[in-house]
């Protein structure tokens, strides 16, 4: 569909490539639909991509356990859903990240050796300048 976002989930995805395309392309005045440019095609010209950002004060909605509450049971339910591949479970967004992060608060961050031994020289130049 050159340049156009692949809709997803039938339906409801092609709805929501749509509505994402009229709020982060058309209404924010950049390119939208076959006026968006293809990287793979034309790489060196500018894609004119838009975004679009929506912040949703919770405190209106709720209580924060009760959203809290309906928040982990969402999850749950994602989490309790048979994954495609028995080999890769269903995941949250962000979920891999906050495991990442976890593993590098409690262990570290691992530095190639080559890597380590330049940041030494230069903190050692660094220091005695």
């Amino acid at each position: 569909m050159n340049g156009f976002l692949l809709p997803i989930g039938g339906h409801k995805g092609y709805g929501l490539a749509l509505v994402v395309d009229l709020l982060a392309g058309l209404l924010s005045g950049a390119a939208y639909l076959t006026h968006v440019k293809s990287w793979v095609g034309s790489p060196e010209e500018p894609q004119n991509l838009g975004h679009y950002f929506l912040l949703i004060d919770t405190k209106w909605l709720g209580a924060a356990d009760w959203l809290s509450g309906r928040m982990n049971d969402f999850k749950e339910i994602l989490h309790s859903t048979p994954p495609a591949d028995p080999n890769s479970p269903v995941l949250v967004p962000g979920e891999i990240e906050n495991r990442n992060l976890s593993r590098a608060r409690r262990e570290g961050v691992g530095l190639d050796p080559s890597l380590l031994a330049k940041l030494q020289a230069f903190a050692e130049r660094a220091s005695s300048a």
